[in-house]
């Protein structure tokens, strides 16, 4: 299914060839020597109610950086985040920011974009395989959010025109061993010290931490020929499961990765990777199955799991103005979700909805508005595809509803609205602004 985002679009190119060999390459004897400083992490969502420039709020109170409007520098520390210049509010014209992430001489670095909002036509994002943009490329933005090092430097270049701007991003990073050393088998590193498990090469077993990671057999090395594993993800029972694939080689062809919604294979089918690499349960538990064949083997996945609390969704809002959120917004939404927002204003003023941030699937998730206290009332308009939407209620309420279904997921929505004096029209206004 295709996912929309109701922005300006844009392409990536990576132009970081794969070797020829089937076997991935860590490292390339074309590039400069690395640099040797020490390294950065990453963090949490975006606070809308933020001033412009302050920055973000830390993850992890050790060696972590949060660096906010300053448009580009070096960044050292083990963990952090970074953000355009002036984010969450718009970024200026003309901007040229670059920010390299130097970690110690024998780690590599994961980058994850967590919010990318930009004019893709004439604006621009570029990841570079170093300490300087003279190294390889990785990728440009939005195609592709997440990237690994080669070596213990990355370059990001941000770059604005004279035009449209918008809200720009917000990046976090770690550094880690790249692990090329590791024994068939060995754990890998784990994600958190509290409550943390970490799985290498034993082939399935029952996860109940509230974090860890797991991998497939002998990762990073290639996994063996006829393999069949499976994980069972076991939370609390008031919990649900947040699963992230950090990493995936496989032979598309003939091995296979499914994910449950449960506690075995007879629960339903979640996805086939490598489609969706994130995944949320719906209740406290996940079944990850990884079968290969007896031919070609590859490096495998390396995946990272979180146990939550659902988080609430939908509700009465009576305040004169604010804005709400889809469920985890802006990482993707959850499967089978049902939510319903309802506007109240006092009994003589109307409600003013705009919604700054659609991105769903197109066929089968949506977004509906009715005129009224609730989904009886006059249906408005359903955003699925469109622009940028302004709704105007006739009464003093607005009903917003959000589904979605068991297959893809986007990042979902950002709405604001206020209330305001009662118009003079009889019925509603929908402006479309292109």
């Amino acid at each position: 299914f295709a996912l929309l985002e109701f922005k300006c679009s844009g392409s990536l190119e990576l132009t970081d060839d794969p070797p020829s060999s089937t076997e991935p390459t860590i490292e390339s004897s074309t590039v400069p020597p690395e640099p040797t400083t020490e390294a950065p992490t990453p963090t949490s969502a975006p606070h809308p109610e933020r001033s412009a420039g302050s920055p973000g709020p830390s993850v992890d109170p050790t060696n972590q950086e949060s660096v906010g409007a300053s448009c580009g520098e070096d960044l050292t520390n083990a963990r952090g985040e970074f953000f355009s210049p002036q984010y969450p509010n718009n970024y200026p014209n003309n901007a040229n920011c670059t920010w390299t992430l130097l970690a110690s001489e024998t780690q590599v670095i994961n980058l994850n974009f967590t919010f990318v909002d930009f004019e893709t036509c004439c604006d621009s994002i570029r990841v570079y395989d170093g300490p300087t943009d003279a190294y390889p490329l990785l990728g440009r933005l939005p195609q592709d959010q997440r990237y690994r090092s080669t070596r213990n430097s990355l370059t990001i270049v941000f770059s604005s025109d004279s035009s449209v701007t918008r809200q720009g991003f917000r990046a976090q990073w770690v550094s880690a061993a790249p692990h090329p050393e590791r024994s068939a088998g060995s754990p890998g590193p784990s994600v958190d010290p509290t409550n943390q498990e970490s799985v290498g090469a034993s082939c399935g077993e029952d996860l109940t931490n509230a974090r860890g990671e797991f991998f497939s057999p002998q990762y990073p090395n290639n996994y063996p020929n006829n393999a069949n594993c499976t994980w069972r993800l076991l939370a609390s029972e008031t919990q649900v499961i947040n699963l992230n694939f950090t990493f995936v080689d496989f032979e598309m062809c003939c091995d296979s990765i499914r994910v449950y919604d449960g506690p075995t294979d007879a629960y339903p089918l979640l996805g086939r990777l490598p489609q969706d690499q994130r995944y949320r349960s719906t209740r406290n538990s996940l079944t990850i199955v990884f079968s290969s064949d007896s031919s070609v083997t590859r490096q495998g996945f390396r995946a990272q799991w979180v146990s939550a609390v659902e988080a609430p969704c939908g509700g009465d809002l009576t305040n004169p103005s604010g804005e709400f959120f889809s469920p985890q917004f802006p990482n993707y939404y959850p499967h089978n979700a049902s939510c319903t927002w309802r506007l109240l204003a006092p009994e003589r003023q109307v409600v003013n909805l705009t919604f700054m941030f659609v991105h769903l699937e197109e066929c089968c998730d949506s977004i509906r508005v009715y005129d009224g206290s609730n989904d009886t009332y006059p249906l408005l308009g359903i955003l699925a595809q469109d622009q940028r939407h302004h709704f105007n209620s006739t009464r003093n309420s607005l009903t917003v509803v959000f589904l979605s279904d068991n297959s893809i997921t986007g990042q979902g929505f950002r709405a604001q609205w206020v209330f305001s004096g009662a118009k003079t029209e009889s019925t509603a206004k929908v402006e479309k602004e292109e």
